[in-house]
Parts: C-alpha cells; structure tokens; sequence
C-alpha cells in the first residue's frame, strides 16, 4: 500500500508539477489509491479508523487544504492523529466513490491536483468539483459528512 500511495504521488507530482492542491486532496487521493481494488487493505483501513475516532469525534467538513494545518497535529506526541489525518482524507474520495463511481473519482483526483490553492480561490474549487461531480463544493462537503456519519456512526 505504501509503495502505491507514494507512487501516486509521483505520478500527479510530474504530472502537475507546478501546483499545489489542497492537502486533502494530495493525501486523500493517495490514501484512497492505496486501498482501491485491495479489499483487505480496504477492510484494515476503515478498521483503523473506527478505532482512532468515536461517533462524537466524526469530521464536519472536509480535511483542511492548508499543509499546516493539515500536517498541525506533526508537533504533538500522538502519532495516530497524523494517521487519522490521512484516514479522513481518504474517506472524501471514498465517498466520491461510493457516490459517483470509480472513474469519476479518478478524475476528480487528478483534476484536483490542477488546482493551486495558492493562486486560486474557493469559488474556483467550487468551479473544478462542480464540473467533475454535478454538485458544488458545499454540497459535496455536506454528502462527505453525511456519508461518515453513516458509515462510522452508531
């Protein structure tokens, strides 16, 4: 798994070597490329994530796109909130699956990682995820959410 989700890396990086994609669309592609067609990495995965959150600890929006912010919990001794980090970044396109199917989602992961989210905004991101999903970036924060809920919650 580990060898996929860095060769994914490599593989947007020289593809788009010039941007830098929201964080949670780097890790989360990544993350999600590891586990797509394995299902026994799949299974151990959404196993690690129940034990690393509880239902009250569920994400209400989408991982940060920030690498700081992303990356914040790195000085802290715990190092399963790094892993959690990456778990929930996975679960977007999890849900993008889920919800779109397998080839939208592939396309949705690399055109994210067009998008440079220091030289666009929002309203661009929205434009990106709206073209590729139907829905705008809101809404599909919202179904990402709900999806959690529904797959990890009691």
């Amino acid at each position: 798994p580990v060898m996929r989700h860095e060769g994914l890396h490599l593989a947007m990086t020289l593809r788009h070597p010039d941007d830098l994609p929201p964080r949670w669309a780097v890790e989360g592609f990544a993350s999600w490329f590891e586990v797509i067609g394995d299902p026994a990495v799949l299974s151990a995965q959404e196993n690690w994530y129940r034990v690393l959150t509880d239902p009250g600890g569920l994400p209400d929006a989408l991982p940060p796109s920030d690498y700081h912010e992303f990356f914040s919990d790195l000085d802290e001794d715990d190092p399963d909130l790094v892993e959690l980090a990456y778990l929930e970044a996975a679960n977007v396109f999890l849900y993008a699956e889920a919800t779109y199917g397998t080839d939208v989602t592939q396309d949705l992961g690399d055109a994210l990682h067009t998008h440079d989210v220091w030289l666009e905004d929002e309203e661009q991101l929205d434009e990106l995820v709206h073209d590729h999903l139907g829905v705008d970036l809101d809404d599909f924060e919202d179904g990402y959410v709900d999806w959690v809920h529904d797959t990890y919650g009691e």
